[in-house]
């Protein structure tokens, strides 16, 4: 039975030979246009190169012709010709690997170029309707840049039925990039988070490490991840709506105390769940701490576990203490493959003082008790910090209690 990469394949090779008889004057060779799309699999790759360079002689040849009363109806009925061409591949590749767009300034040209040769009547010249037609979307005519770019795609099997879906890019980090999508069978959003090109053999070892301690782990409030793909060094994971840092900048200014003590309380939950696996997150920060919104609650979700340090580990060195955002002072003394409890008690404090008031630097704390609190969490002394997140959630409570009974 032939797959349907095979049958989209020799679409695409009888595809390229009508275009390079049709827009490439028979040239089987390839074009300077084609270092454009060297990451792009062939044949899709030789036709981007024979596309591309057609498509910039039609808009000279439009833009000229308008402005200088040459263009024809045979110039018109091409480009039409050429614009249909594109809208039908696009079509037919929506759903496979091969799926592709042009750039937006490509797009909107096209766009704007078809919506006027829809109304371009020769005898009337340059007027349509009686109006001079402008053109806000002019394109700059692209020799060097691809102006095809292949749309970020995953493949899920269902009943041995492999189908890709559109990937968003949705942000990125040092180790990674994360884009989400849509599946179509389960109606819901997964995320996907690749390892950058560029990472070396022990930046990739702890990228897959991340990976396999984030799936021994199940609890509500760690981010559920799924399967990896050593091929493309990437994995599918639960989908979270936002980070915290993100949220509560968002809604700072109307966030109810009840819901920050709200999400204090589910980060304990979290990293007592985290710590009692002898794990160290190591890289805690509101960046890394996202919200799962569901009808009538958001629950928190711990992410990003590439820093994470565990017993007769041999991966962490000196260099790791650049990524850790909420990183306590001590580490730059002792070293990052020193860290210990004592330091991610420091860098939970300062999520906390940030969860509760929606700033990063901590100043000004005008009540005492929550003052002192945060003042133990990360004293320079680690011996007088909280010894665990049991003593730390207890003296909160404390903090709470008390500041209800005198109404603050």
């Amino acid at each position: 039975m032939v797959s349907q990469d095979e049958r989209v394949f020799h679409y695409l090779d009888s595809k390229l030979v009508n275009y390079l008889a049709f827009y490439g004057m028979n040239n089987p060779e390839p074009n300077s246009f084609t270092m454009c799309y060297e990451n792009v699999d062939y044949p899709l790759c030789r036709i981007f190169s024979t596309l591309h360079p057609y498509i910039n002689n039609k808009f000279r040849a439009f833009y000229t012709g308008i402005f200088t009363g040459d263009f024809k109806s045979s110039n018109a009925n091409g480009f039409i010709h050429l614009i249909d061409e594109l809208e039908e591949l696009q079509g037919i590749l929506k759903n496979t690997k091969y799926s592709f767009d042009l750039i937006p300034s490509y797009k909107s040209a096209l766009l704007e170029v078809k919506e006027y040769l829809s109304l371009f009547d020769e005898n009337q010249g340059l007027l349509i309707n009686g109006y001079r037609p402008s053109f806000s979307h002019k394109v700059t005519i692209e020799e060097f840049n691809p102006v095809f770019q292949l749309k970020s795609t995953i493949s899920t099997n269902n009943s041995g039925v492999s189908i890709p879906f559109e990937m968003k890019f949705i942000g990125e980090g040092s180790y990674a990039k994360v884009h989400k999508y849509k599946d179509k069978f389960y109606h819901r959003f997964f995320a996907v988070k690749t390892a950058r090109k560029e990472l070396n053999i022990d930046e990739l070892t702890r990228f897959q490490r991340e990976f396999d301690e984030m799936k021994k782990l199940k609890s509500p409030y760690v981010l559920e991840v799924y399967n990896f793909d050593d091929e493309k060094q990437r994995y599918i994971m639960e989908y979270a709506d936002s980070s915290i840092y993100a949220y509560i900048k968002k809604y700072n200014n109307s966030l109810a105390t009840s819901k920050r003590i709200d999400f204090v309380q589910q980060i304990f939950k979290a990293f007592t769940y985290i710590h009692t696996k002898g794990i160290l997150h190591r890289d805690v920060s509101p960046s890394n701490i996202l919200i799962k919104m569901y009808e009538g609650t958001e629950i928190i979700k711990v992410s990003d576990f590439g820093l994470v340090k565990m017993p007769n580990s041999q991966l962490t060195n000196q260099l790791t203490e650049i990524k850790g955002s909420f990183r306590d002072p001590n580490l730059e003394l002792v070293g990052f493959d020193k860290y210990q409890l004592h330091n991610e008690i420091y860098a939970l404090t300062w999520l906390i003082y940030f969860t509760l008031t929606g700033r990063k630097e901590v100043h000004s704390i005008t009540y005492k008790p929550f003052k002192a609190f945060v003042e133990k969490g990360m004293n320079p002394d680690i011996h007088e910090r909280y010894k665990n997140v049991k003593e730390m959630q207890d003296a909160f409570n404390e903090l709470i209690h008390a500041a209800q009974q005198v109404g603050v």
